[in-house]
């Protein structure tokens, strides 16, 4: 999948503890404001996804169960992009949902 498809979740992965992991995967460069705005909306439709309770309607997942965000990107952040990174796993933590990033070459 690619972050220019906002609107769709890329991969839903269950983990061996029982939580949900929704991957978002990212193949662009940083360095651009179109990237970052790409990346925004897309987060944006996972923490729908799972505030709004359709993550609920999935198979074997109950009330109880963990569901966090892992963004998996291609290229190293740039300056822009870390912070970006920072920012949005602060306000997502907020919302009481974990976020993690890793690079994938």
């Amino acid at each position: 999948m690619s972050i220019d498809k906002t609107e769709k979740i890329d991969v839903v992965k269950r983990n061996s503890d029982g939580s949900l992991r929704l991957v978002l995967t990212d193949d662009r460069e940083w360095g651009d404001d179109e990237h970052l705005w790409l990346l925004q909306e897309k987060l944006n439709s996972y923490i729908a996804f799972i505030e709004t309770g359709q993550v609920r309607e999935m198979d074997g997942v109950g009330p109880d169960t963990s569901v966090w965000i892992e963004i998996v990107t291609r290229h190293e952040p740039d300056d822009g992009g870390r912070k970006f990174l920072r920012l949005a796993g602060e306000k997502i933590a907020g919302a009481g949902i974990p976020m993690i990033q890793r690079i994938e070459p």
